[in-house]
């Protein structure tokens, strides 16, 4: 597969992405989402600016991307001990 030229629109501007053929789908899904977010944002917090908006969500992903990465960090640790126990038992 090769790579292919994406166009997407991000708060009102388009932007063009070269990505590989398989990840075309999830880019434009990335985008749907993304401006989603900034509506669901603008509504909720009554902000008018697109650079606060922006800013809110570009938090808030990051925010979910830590807390995510932190539920999978005691995930994991949870499935060591488990995996030692178990195996402590046999």
């Amino acid at each position: 597969m090769g790579l292919l030229s994406v166009k997407i629109n991000i708060a009102d501007r388009e932007y063009t992405l070269k990505v590989e053929e398989e990840d075309a789908p999830l880019v434009l899904q990335a985008s749907e989402v993304l401006n989603q977010s900034i509506r669901d944002k603008k509504e909720q917090m009554r902000i008018p600016d697109r650079q606060d908006l922006l800013s809110m969500v570009a938090f808030d992903c990051i925010y979910e991307k830590l807390t995510g990465e932190k539920l999978l960090s005691n995930i994991s640790h949870r499935i060591a001990l488990m995996e030692s126990v178990i195996g402590d038992s046999l």
